[in-house]
């Protein structure tokens, strides 16, 4: 008697497990959506190589099914243990819609500031403000959706969300910043290579002009890059144990985009890269975005607009700064006309 109601009690917990599960889907519409249609175009693919296969003589049916069902089935170059897209192919096709969505914003952008009968030069602060803007937006919106499509994580795992703490971080790393750039500007000047003098001829006004607007841009701009540079790219190589191979290959990225700005020597792209590793460990450390744009965004800041200092060899952004550098090298030092 009693095993018979063993019995019976497992038939009922079986029943309900069932119904449960058949009543909860364990995926969301949108995204058991994507699957199901990236699923039918690898079976499309499929039978159309099977049937290719056969009709020229290549390979016997059977034999290609097996081994496309095989990759399909078992972790290889594609997907990982647990059936996931690799980090590096993640990263790839992030970075592929983001050039596309980037430039199509880019050149939506650059039109509407024409149509204002706006300056848009390279460099200038129009061009970098605008740049920065239509580029933030698909950094953080692709690096939503791809965490969310293919690793099932939420907005907030980005680290730019307006969670809890969100300002305290990003004013602790805006005075990181600004401490460090400080403190790199005072070693120069003790050394004799860098001076600085009022710039009284700007008058305050232009002054007061120079310091808010290019606020705002590099505001733009380091939002931006740190999206991009420390956002999804790092993030899904991290995540998935590689967080050596991200913190490289996303700084030799950030040095890389640079080489094209004025000023550029072998010494200011290392220098360049250097920060690339620094933001990068930083994020890595505090798993915050507000923390290291904080950083990125004072040192540009105070660099430019506080002491005249180029920022990556760019000066049109701060047209009056505060102070105007008198730079005596050597390169190393003072950075020359790409900045410290």
């Amino acid at each position: 008697t009693e095993n018979v109601c063993q019995r019976l009690d497992d038939c009922s917990s079986t029943r309900k497990r069932s119904k449960t599960s058949t009543m909860v889907p364990n995926a969301h519409g949108t995204r058991r959506l994507f699957f199901s249609f990236f699923g039918s175009c690898i079976s499309l693919a499929k039978f159309s190589i099977i049937g290719f296969s056969r009709r020229c003589g290549f390979v016997r049916g059977r034999s290609i099914r097996y081994h496309l069902n095989r990759l399909q089935r078992s972790p290889g170059i594609l997907f990982d243990p647990l059936g996931r897209l690799r980090s590096g192919w993640r990263a790839a096709i992030f970075l592929f819609a983001f050039v596309f969505s980037a430039i199509v914003l880019g050149v939506i952008g650059q039109l509407i500031l024409r149509v204002f009968g706006v300056d848009a030069a390279p460099n200038s602060a129009a061009f970098m403000l605008a740049n920065g803007v239509t580029s933030l937006i698909p950094a953080l919106v692709l690096g939503w959706l791809f965490g969310w499509l293919f690793e099932n994580l939420p907005f907030r795992a980005m680290g730019a969300a307006f969670t809890r703490g969100w300002l305290k971080h990003l004013l602790l790393g805006g005075f990181v910043g600004a401490a460090t750039l400080s403190l790199a500007v005072l070693i120069a000047y003790i050394a004799g290579g860098l001076k600085f003098n009022f710039d009284a001829a700007a008058g305050d006004r232009a002054i007061a002009w120079s310091l808010a607007l290019s606020f705002v841009v590099f505001a733009a701009a380091s939002a931006f890059e740190e999206a991009l540079f420390r956002g999804y790219i790092l993030q899904t190589f991290s995540r998935s144990g590689l967080a050596w191979l991200a913190i490289l290959l996303t700084s030799l990225f950030f040095g890389a985009v640079h080489l094209g700005n004025p000023g550029v020597t072998v010494f200011s792209t290392f220098n360049t890269i250097l920060a690339g590793l620094w933001f990068s460990i930083a994020y890595l450390k505090t798993r915050d975005l507000w923390f290291v744009w904080g950083m990125h965004l004072m040192w540009n800041w105070m660099q430019g607009s506080f002491f005249g200092i180029e920022v990556s060899g760019i000066t049109s952004i701060t047209t009056s700064p505060l102070l105007k550098e008198i730079d005596s090298g050597p390169t190393w030092l003072t950075g020359s006309t790409y900045g410290i």
